[in-house]
This record gives C-alpha cells, sequence and structure tokens, in this order.
C-alpha cells in the first residue's frame, strides 16, 4: 500500500494565522505517520498560488524516516513551504506495480504537464493506456499510477474550449481500470485541491474552521495525531472522501465562511467492472497496496 498525506488551506498559509513552524512540524509528523503504508520512496509537492503560481517537487527512494532528514526535504520544507503555500502534498511508497522505486521517476509525485498528483492503488491497464495515447500523453517513467495524471493531462489540454481540472481528473480515472485513492493538483487551476478514492481504498479529509485549514490522509489519525503532538486546535471536522467524486476544494473562496467550500465531480465508469474479479486477478498487488503483504 502507499501514504498519501496532504494540507490546504483557504487562502495561504500565511492566511491561517498558524505559524510555519507548527505547520511545517505537523506535515512532518504526517508523513512519518504515513510511512507504515510504504517505505520505498517518499515525495513532496509544494504547490504556491498567485499570478506566479508554481511548485516544487522532491522525491527519493527513501522511507520517510531517513527521507526528512535528508537536506534536500529541510531546504524545501524551510524555503519552499513558506506563507504564499496553498497546498502541499505528500506520498509514502510501496511498490505494488513492478517498477521500481530505485528509477526516481517512478516515484510520486508524478509531474505530467500541468497536473501534479499521488496515487494509492493499482492500475491493470496501464500498458494498454499507455499505448493508446503515447506520444502525446507526458510520461516520464513505468510506474501503473502515472497514468492517471498523465491522462487527466491530455484530457485537460483536449479541452481548452471548457477547461476543468476536476473534470479532466473525472474522465482519467473513468478510463483506468483498478483501485485508487488519489490528491492531485492542475497548475492550470493551482487554487483547487483534488481528492477521489473509490470503494477499496481509504482517504479522509479534515478541516479545522477556526484556522481554515484542511487536511488530508489515507488514514484519518495520521492528521489528528499529528495535529495534537506539534499543539494545532484539535476541533476538526472530519470524515472519509465520497466515494466515486473528484473533490474540489477551492482556497479562493473568501475567509471567513462558515463551511470549507467544496464541489464535486461524479466518476462514472466507462464501463462495468467487477471489483471482486479484477481484485483475484491482481491478488499480490491488492495485498501491498492494502497493507496485508509486503
Amino acid at each position: 500500500m502507499c501514504g498519501i498525506v496532504g494540507i490546504t488551506f483557504r487562502g495561504n498559509a500565511g492566511a491561517s494565522g498558524v505559524g510555519l513552524e507548527k505547520l511545517r512540524a505537523c506535515f512532518t509528523a504526517m508523513l512519518l505517520k504515513a510511512q507504515v503504508r510504504g517505505s520505498a520512496a517518499t515525495g513532496i509537492a509544494v504547490i504556491h498560488g498567485g499570478t506566479g503560481a508554481n511548485a516544487t517537487v522532491l522525491r527519493a527512494p527513501l522511507a520517510a524516516e531517513d527521507f526528512v532528514k535528508d537536506r534536500q526535504y529541510i531546504k524545501v520544507i524551510n524555503e519552499a513551504f513558506d506563507e504564499d503555500t496553498i497546498s502541499i502534498i505528500g506520498h509514502t511508497r510501496a511498490v505494488s506495480g513492478g517498477a521500481s522505486a530505485l528509477l526516481n521517476n517512478n516515484n510520486h509525485p508524478f509531474v505530467c504537464g500541468s497536473f501534479i498528483g499521488v496515487h494509492n492503488g493499482f492500475i491493470s491497464n496501464n500498458k494498454e493506456i499507455r499505448e493508446a495515447c503515447e506520444p502525446e500523453m507526458p510520461s516520464e517513467g513505468t510506474c501503473d499510477s502515472e497514468v492517471i495524471f498523465s491522462l487527466a493531462h491530455l484530457l485537460y489540454d483536449q479541452t481548452k474550449d471548457d477547461p476543468c481540472a476536476a473534470a479532466s481528473l473525472s474522465r482519467a480515472l473513468e478510463t483506468v481500470v483498478g483501485w485508487f485513492a488519489v490528491a492531485a493538483v492542475s497548475m492550470e487551476e493551482p487554487h483547487k485541491f483534488l481528492l477521489a478514492r473509490d470503494t477499496a481504498s481509504p482517504l479522509s479529509f479534515a478541516w479545522c474552521q477556526q484556522n481554515e485549514i484542511g487536511f488530508v490522509a489515507s488514514e484519518q489519525h495520521y492528521t489528528y495525531d499529528s495535529v495534537v503532538k506539534v499543539g494545532l486546535p484539535t476541533n476538526l471536522v472530519a470524515y472519509s472522501v465520497p466515494e466515486d467524486i473528484v473533490l474540489c476544494i477551492d482556497s479562493t473562496i473568501p475567509r471567513g465562511n462558515e463551511e470549507f467550500h467544496c464541489s464535486g465531480v461524479r466518476i462514472v465508469a466507462a464501463a462495468a467492472v467487477d471489483k471482486s474479479k479484477l481484485i483475484e486477478e491482481n491478488e499480490e498487488a491488492y495485498a501491498i497496496t492494502q497493507g496485508k503483504r509486503g
């Protein structure tokens, strides 16, 4: 299995009223909690909004406990994660699709054109999608997860007349066959934090109204334990991300609203897939993604 963690802000990190040191410490604690779900590689993406929207991505074939001690991580977390940050995503990887973690192009987060994303799960038609869409579809490595975000970028690029990052990710998830939990951002719409999962994959979201901060994690206790550890407010509203919907959390909604603002785009399967049969046919990969082996 793989671990997903992240933090997103109404406005940006500076507007939250929480010191950056606590936010950095909380994210690091969440990343360390997620190591139990994967230790082959670790990666993060720091997203900045505004007119100069940009992202800083770091990944390495290291367990989280070693990754957070690495000087590159220390530099990124202390310099890139600043007051203008609108979201940060982290991933801890367990290899389930045969793509070696020693080749960093196979590690998360993936940067596929405008899309940056992380995935927990397994995609069984990865090869077929690559063969059908290359060379138009951006690709770095051979990991099955990458096709989700490559395809989302390609679909977004094909709908410039009415572009929508959430809809493009939804269409990509309709095309893949497998199971998934994802967190992603399109740099075309960097203020929209995208989350999705199917019935087989856990993903939780928690909202702190006091500071207008959202937390995402594969398991809810990663968030709560980390918030408690660094002394952030614990009055969180937490729930599982709805199944088969791309949840879109918009950081540009004015601060002070009583609730966080989100919208959803439903994922409609392109063809009926027997999930139990698919899992049976890919038993080893499923066992790893669920933490039952490896």
